[in-house]
């Protein structure tokens, strides 16, 4: 698999699809979208085929151009070039951002929500476009209120879509004009009633270690290196106490979502808190629910997700 892709799952059909597309063959890719129904399990395989085919995606939109009205040819052409634009965005961040930079960024952005918002429309009851169009807009966005219409879309069809969720979460942190008290807000509410074990509940972690990277990026530099070695946030009772209970409900019902798409992603978001709250106990128990594979967030928070993953998985005496 190419780098930047979400390798916490278990599925023998999106692995084939997967293979293939790396290997340039589109037609998989789109006959297993088209032919998955279950709203989970797709919002998982498009997430994942469109990371796949990011460096494909003039290929996938050739593929797609020739399909107009198919709503899963363009579900896969526009999560493609979501992602595309995403690593555009990554690679700026790393380096002082060109004109060409942004001009390709936002070219890409835009293709892709227009992908998205044709598929949304030629499938009205499909909610994975609009939990795809949350990430492709949010890539641009400068505010998070340019995202609400989306996730509002998502949610009056599918309204517990993880990728969608998640990233509608991301848009509530500091960095995007939000909060951290905003997008923790956003994390109680939206698990508040959920059933113990489902995998949403890891908005809560996730929530904390969007809060950091807000705390870390506000910091002085000696703050910053203080707090990244002794990881002082992830220890704060109040805050380690709120992501014990999660974790202890997501642990409680396991048997019943452990077929989840998403619940080794999820196990994956608690399993990179504790690494960094040095609670070994609870770090092993959602690694041994995780997979052998690395997630793409949030370990790519701290670094590497692959190498990230395997230090958290020795931590926990997994290897």
């Amino acid at each position: 698999m190419p780098a930047g892709v979400n390798l916490a799952w278990r599925d023998d059909d999106l692995e084939q699809a997967a293979a293939a597309l790396v290997g340039g063959e589109v037609r998989p890719a789109y006959e297993l979208l088209r032919s998955t129904h279950d709203p989970d399990r797709r919002d998982l395989r498009a997430d994942v085929l469109g990371d796949v085919g990011k460096e494909l995606h003039e290929t996938i939109s050739a593929f797609a151009d020739e399909r107009e009205r198919d709503s899963s040819a363009q579900l896969l052409k526009g999560s493609a070039l979501r992602s595309a634009a995403w690593a555009v965005r990554r690679r700026a961040v790393a380096k002082r951002a060109s004109d060409e930079d942004r001009g390709r960024l936002f070219f890409l952005a835009a293709c892709a929500m227009d992908a998205l918002a044709t598929a949304g429309r030629l499938a009205p009851d499909d909610g994975v476009p609009w939990s795809q169009h949350i990430s492709a807009i949010h890539v641009v966005a400068r505010e998070v209120s340019n995202v609400d219409d989306f996730h509002r879309r998502m949610a009056e069809r599918s309204p517990d879509l993880y990728a969608g969720t998640v990233s509608w979460l991301s848009a509530q942190s500091g960095r995007w004009h939000g909060s951290t008290d905003r997008l923790v807000a956003f994390a109680r509410e939206r698990t508040s009633a959920l059933p113990d074990g489902h995998p949403l509940l890891a908005l809560i972690p996730h929530g904390r270690l969007e809060g950091w990277l807000d705390t870390m990026l506000k910091a002085n530099i000696v703050v910053r290196i203080r707090d990244f070695y002794r990881n002082g946030y992830f220890k704060r009772p109040a805050v380690k106490s709120e992501v014990d209970t999660a974790s202890d409900r997501i642990l409680s019902g396991d048997g019943a979502f452990r077929e989840h798409p998403w619940a080794m992603t999820a196990h994956q978001t608690f399993a990179a808190y504790y690494a960094h709250a040095s609670d070994s106990v609870r770090l092993r128990s959602h690694l041994e629910l995780s997979g052998p594979r690395a997630a793409l967030q949030p370990w790519s928070f701290f670094g590497d997700p692959t190498k990230e993953f395997a230090e958290a998985r020795r931590a926990a005496g997994l290897q």
